[in-house]
């Protein structure tokens, strides 16, 4: 059960999140003030965060145990980032949050947290037995890496031009 729970509270935070991108239909803060190095390197992360949640996600599927540790990394980074931008540490703009932009951060800190939480009790309480001691990736599945690394450079392009509007 914890297995499947885990994936599913993933891919919704990773939804979630989709929508917050720079220039999106939620993200319509200006962050101008900040060095555009700065704002650059934050989309950066947050778009290989994204990337890298995929993948773990297909990796879960495939029911490899290495994949719901880095999950727990991922809830973590989810909650650091959020929190950061709530408490007006980092990123800080000009232009006040929205209320929907407030709740989908509160609703993406929950969801880190429970990430945490999740991946922990699925990687104690599930059955040795569950866990796959092998895998193969697909030559499709690298292609399909390749085209979300293209696809992820558009989009740190286009959140970066629209964040410094």
């Amino acid at each position: 059960m914890y297995p499947k729970v885990t994936i599913y509270t993933l891919i919704l935070a990773l939804i979630t999140l989709s929508w917050m991108v720079p220039g999106g239909p939620v993200e319509t803060r200006s962050f101008s003030n900040v060095d555009s190095a700065i704002v650059l390197g934050f989309n950066i992360f947050l778009t290989s965060l994204v990337l890298g949640a995929l993948v773990l996600i297909y990796f879960m599927f495939k029911k490899q145990k290495w994949a719901y540790s880095l999950t727990f990394l991922v809830g973590v980074a989810f909650v650091i980032v959020f929190l950061l931008d709530l408490l007006g540490i980092f990123p800080v703009s000009l232009d006040s949050m929205s209320q929907l932009l407030f709740i989908l951060e509160i609703l993406g800190t929950l969801f880190g947290f429970s990430l945490m939480y999740l991946s922990y009790v699925t990687l104690k309480y599930t059955p040795s037995e569950y866990w796959s001691e092998t895998f193969q990736i697909p030559f499709g599945l690298i292609l399909l890496g390749i085209c979300l690394l293209l696809f992820g450079v558009y989009v740190i392009y286009f959140a970066t031009k629209s964040a410094l509007h």
